[in-house]
């Protein structure tokens, strides 16, 4: 048996209870517009998304992540992102 399917496993409660909460208020349907339309086919720095955009680090990073997963950037060195088709 794997340590933590023991039954004596150390629980961690409410450890991501309301996560998905935290993360939907935080990130709002203007929000991700915001950062589409500072994205484009050319690669840009995602401290420039961030400044144009006037949201936090951790909203674009979100944003960009559920954009990323969708597949609708593409990520290139040094921390540039860009849109696809």
């Amino acid at each position: 048996l794997s340590p933590m399917l023991e039954d004596d496993a150390p629980s961690l409660p409410g450890l991501f209870e309301g996560s998905e909460d935290a993360i939907s208020d935080t990130v709002s349907s203007q929000s991700r517009a915001k950062v589409i339309d500072a994205l484009g086919p050319a690669p840009v720095s995602i401290d420039d998304v961030i400044s144009h955009t006037g949201l936090t680090s951790s909203v674009v990073s979100v944003v960009l992540l559920e954009l990323d997963l969708a597949g609708r950037i593409e990520r290139h060195g040094s921390q540039l992102v860009s849109l696809v088709g």
